[in-house]
């Protein structure tokens, strides 16, 4: 993403997208695994911002910026 924004994906079995690939509404980026000693697959999503480059990224919650 540009200006700052990361989405984070947990979890993946399989990832289907690159880093930095311009992907489009719908488009699947992954199929949900069961990592880390999880009973049943799930998903972990997280939307990041940074102001500058030189800052972490940190979590938002995503419904403040994702449409409905």
């Amino acid at each position: 993403h540009t200006d700052g924004w990361v989405t984070a994906y947990g979890h993946l079995a399989r990832v289907d997208v690159k880093m930095q690939q311009k992907v489009v509404q719908g488009q699947q980026v992954g199929q949900v695994g069961s990592t880390g000693g999880v009973s049943e697959p799930q998903l972990h999503f997280e939307v990041r911002y940074a102001p500058t480059p030189q800052e972490r990224a940190r979590p938002i919650d995503p419904k403040l910026v994702l449409p409905k």
